[in-house]
C-alpha cells in the first residue's frame, strides 16, 4: 500500500488473505501459514518487491478458474533463483513453484522450521500438513474450495447451468459446512476430496 499523504509511514504490504473457508482446518492453515510467512519475512528480511503493476496483474490472474493450478504470476525473479541481490526485476511462474520450488516460500519456511529448537515436533507437523495443502492445491492434485463447489453445483439436480444457484443447492451447501466444520484431512469424511 503506498503511505498516507500525512504521517511517518512508508510503503506497506498486506496479505490479501481468501474468505472463510468450509472447514475450521482449512481456516487454521490460512492463519498459521500467513503467521508464520509474517514471522520469516520480517525475521529474515526477504526480498520480493516487484513493481505495483505486476502485483495488479496477479490480480487479474487470480481471478480466472483454475488460477491456483495453471495460472502465471510474477514474483521475484532474485528471490527465486535464491541470489542475494535486491532486484525489482521479476518472472512469471506458476503457483507451484513460488511456493515450493527450489527457493520457493515453503521450502525457505521449511529451513527456518527445521533450525534446532524453533518448533516442537508436533508444531513442525502441523505446519507440514498445512504447507502441504496449500501446494497439493497449487499442483491441482487437490481442488481449490472454488473448484470443489463448482463441481458440486454442476452435480446437483437442481442445476440448469444458467449460472443461477437453485436455493436448495445453497441450502445443502450450508448444512455441508456445518457438518464439516471440524473435519482433517486424513478423517474420509465428506470433504476428503477438498482436504486429501
Amino acid at each position: 500500500k503506498p503511505p498516507p499523504c500525512k504521517g511517518g509511514i512508508g510503503w506497506r504490504v498486506e496479505f490479501r488473505t481468501p474468505d472463510v473457508q468450509l472447514t475450521d482446518y482449512e481456516n487454521a492453515a490460512i492463519v498459521a501459514v500467513i503467521r508464520l510467512l509474517t514471522q520469516v519475512i520480517l525475521e529474515e528480511k526477504w526480498q520480493m518487491v516487484i513493481p505495483i503493476s505486476l502485483c495488479d496483474a496477479n490480480d487479474d490472474v487470480s481471478s480466472s478458474r483454475k488460477a491456483a493450478s495453471d495460472g502465471l504470476y510474477w514474483f521475484s525473479e532474485s528471490f527465486l533463483s535464491g541470489s542475494a541481490e535486491l532486484s525489482t526485476k521479476a518472472v512469471q511462474a506458476p503457483l507451484r513453484e513460488i511456493l515450493g520450488g527450489p527457493h520457493g516460500l515453503f521450502t525457505r519456511l521449511r529451513t527456518w522450521l527445521d533450525a534446532p529448537g524453533r518448533c516442537s515436533p508436533e508444531s513442525r507437523k502441523e505446519f507440514e500438513a498445512y504447507l502441504h495443502l496449500f501446494e497439493r492445491r497449487a499442483s491441482g492434485s487437490l481442488p481449490t474450495p472454488a473448484t470443489f463447489m463448482r463441481s458440486l453445483l454442476s452435480k446437483h439436480g437442481s442445476y440448469t447451468g444458467d449460472s443461477n444457484l437453485p436455493i436448495d443447492f445453497v441450502h445443502e451447501l450450508c448444512k455441508l459446512a456445518v457438518r464439516a466444520a471440524g473435519e482433517r484431512p486424513s478423517q474420509g469424511g465428506e470433504l476428503s476430496e477438498l482436504l486429501g
